[in-house]
């Protein structure tokens, strides 16, 4: 004889039964999220429009636009800056400083130069999670 309940209890068994069915597809979910928290995130473009001269390296940038990446050479990072017609004008070495999230903004950090123009002491893209110090 079946019970009142009975359909009750086939109810709460299958919605166990999905709930169980349905933990691993959360705990890849939950892992493919934090996979990547710790590492760093870094190859996008940045972009910048000078107002004034700025020394990146040796080499004086004359004021106007520029796009600078991140690229690797070898075990070298360097941050490259190239104009708007893709020609290569500065290159050079930087180290990566964890920001601890990604960047809200991109910007660049200079301080005052013997020569009276600027001196490019760090780079950040918007997005990436390091700042390139150089």
């Amino acid at each position: 004889m079946r019970s009142r309940n009975y359909p009750i209890v086939i109810s709460l068994m299958f919605v166990l039964m999905v709930g169980l069915f349905s933990l691993p597809l959360l705990a890849q979910h939950h892992d493919a999220q934090h996979k990547d928290e710790g590492m760093i995130h870094v190859g996008k473009k940045g972009e910048t429009n000078l107002s004034s001269p700025l020394r990146v390296g040796e080499t004086v940038l004359k004021p106007g636009r520029y796009q600078f990446k991140h690229t690797m050479e070898g075990d070298d990072h360097v941050v490259a800056f190239t104009t708007t017609d893709g020609k290569e004008v500065a290159r050079v070495k930087c180290k990566l400083e964890p920001l601890g999230e990604k960047a809200k903004v991109t910007a660049i950090h200079t301080s005052p130069g013997t020569g009276g123009e600027r001196v490019l002491t760090a780079v950040q893209v918007q997005g990436e999670n390091a700042k390139h110090i150089l």
